[in-house]
């Protein structure tokens, strides 16, 4: 539709199949008709100005000053189209994503990220956004792992809220059961989606760019080791690949950054390395004897912490190092 029609606009709503295909309509129609004309004639920031120009195009378009949500749907239009559709499970997580990824592009600007990452600083910058993300899951997942809370019995004021939010959003909950503060730009699950979803993959995927992990202009270079010019190429275990991703937040989860491992190491069996790297990411794995333990196999899990932290660089190794002394003195009190 090239030209704004209200009445084409409201028989396509009627023609759609669900309602994340209506939503997915009407947000097309907002940015056609409101955003990028604002964005053309003022910029990306918000100021003033636009936001007087957004009100002037929006009551010229819809004949209305009241909208419905944060997607600006006119009072009319909802009560047509999507009045009977609040209670159901696509609708509010429709609005879970979106409200999130609004969130993120907030944020990412309260963080100053994208100037951050333009500097040559960039990689030192983004480094703790990223760990802060990182530490809360692993230590989310100890407590889970120690019985803390249960992601799907219902919770008030909980000190867990935001661990019992972040599983839930990585278990799919809400696609199947319906969620209205997702409606809520600043309620603790569009916070948890912004920020472990959104906020999380856009860091990564910089800091793989900052890592030449990705070849860029026939530039192939190690995601995790790049070995001295004339020194002959190490080959590693899985497991120090595992661990040292651990310690340095990469994701190996991430499709792009595994395949790219494997390939690089002439690996084939994904699995494996994937279950390495789940197992090395609690913490309590990291810290705790080897199963069925005997003396040879905890000097042997020493041996690899003390490999991986010495290819570790400087401000990864205190944690690995700390890890590395639990285990030892756990050797010394057992075996000697």
């Amino acid at each position: 539709m090239k030209n704004f029609d209200l009445i084409q606009i409201n028989n396509e709503l009627k023609g759609k199949p669900s309602i994340t295909a209506k939503l997915d309509y009407w947000k097309r129609v907002i940015e056609e008709f409101i955003n990028k004309p604002l964005v053309k004639e003022f910029g990306e920031e918000s100021i003033p100005e636009k936001e007087l120009a957004f009100k002037e195009l929006y009551e010229k378009h819809f004949a209305e000053k009241n909208h419905v949500t944060s997607l600006y749907i006119p009072e009319s239009i909802y009560i047509e189209h999507f009045s009977n559709n609040d209670k159901d499970p696509d609708f509010t997580f429709w609005f879970l994503r979106f409200n999130a990824q609004n969130r993120f592009e907030i944020d990412k600007s309260r963080k100053y990220l994208t100037k951050k990452l333009d500097t040559s600083l960039a990689e030192k910058l983004i480094r703790p956004e990223l760990k802060k993300l990182n530490d809360f899951e692993k230590n989310a997942d100890d407590l889970l792992h120690e019985g803390k809370f249960e992601i799907f019995e219902n919770y008030s004021n909980s000190q867990y809220a935001k661990e019992i939010e972040y599983f839930r959003i990585k278990a799919d909950y809400y696609k199947k059961y319906t969620l209205p503060e997702a409606l809520d730009i600043f309620s603790i699950p569009v916070k948890m989606y912004s920020e472990h979803i959104y906020l999380k993959k856009f860091l990564e995927d910089e800091l793989v760019k900052l890592l030449d992990v990705i070849p860029q202009k026939q530039k192939e270079s190690k995601i995790i080791l790049e070995t001295e010019e004339n020194e002959p190429e190490r080959k590693f275990s899985q497991a120090q690949i595992a661990l040292l991703c651990v310690y340095k937040g990469i994701d190996l989860t991430d499709e792009v950054i595994c395949e790219k491992i494997l390939n690089e190491n002439n690996w084939t069996s994904k699995q494996s390395l994937l279950d390495h790297y789940n197992f090395f990411s609690f913490t309590s794995n990291r810290k705790a004897e080897p199963d069925f333990p005997t003396a040879k196999k905890l000097k042997n899990k020493i041996k690899l912490f003390e490999s991986v932290i010495d290819l570790l660089p400087d401000d990864f190794r205190p944690k690995a190092k700390d890890e590395l002394d639990i285990l030892k003195i756990i050797y010394e009190n057992n075996y000697l």
